[in-house]
């Protein structure tokens, strides 16, 4: 099996990382008002919520170039879009939940879940670490 040159690679890694930032950045603007005024959870629980993404994101950045050194990049980047895929699904059940309570552990729990998701840290990794040579 002949793998990705070089440049392909990084169309796939650039491609999935701009859908990746898409989901936040187009539920970013829809979210607190469902979480504010269908859910009734308070706007300080809805400023966690969205830290709770970058506070697991910088603690997962540490572990990263480990990650990738003990299980190479292709199995690190496959579960980690995997975990993405998981968190992003799930994300769209949470209006059928009620209670306060109930609404603000699963949606930390998946914030925390996208945030662990080493996808973008070992993507850089890998193509800074590389060094391949495409075949003509």
């Amino acid at each position: 099996m002949k793998k990705l040159c070089c440049s392909c690679t990084f169309l796939v890694m650039a491609s999935l990382m701009i859908c990746s930032n898409l989901f936040y950045a187009l539920s970013a603007p829809f979210l607190p008002p469902v979480f504010t005024d269908e859910k009734g959870v308070s706007e300080t629980w809805v400023g966690i919520i969205f830290a709770a993404f970058s506070i697991s994101s910088i603690i997962m950045s540490t572990q990263v170039t480990g990650l990738v050194s003990s299980f190479g990049q292709t199995k690190v980047i496959f579960v980690a879009l995997l975990l993405m895929a998981i968190s992003v699904f799930c994300f769209g059940f949470i209006h059928l939940m009620t209670g306060e309570a109930g609404v603000i552990a699963v949606s930390l729990g998946l914030r925390f879940l996208q945030g662990k998701s080493p996808f973008k840290r070992a993507s850089h990794f890998c193509f800074r670490a590389r060094h391949c040579v495409c075949d003509a």
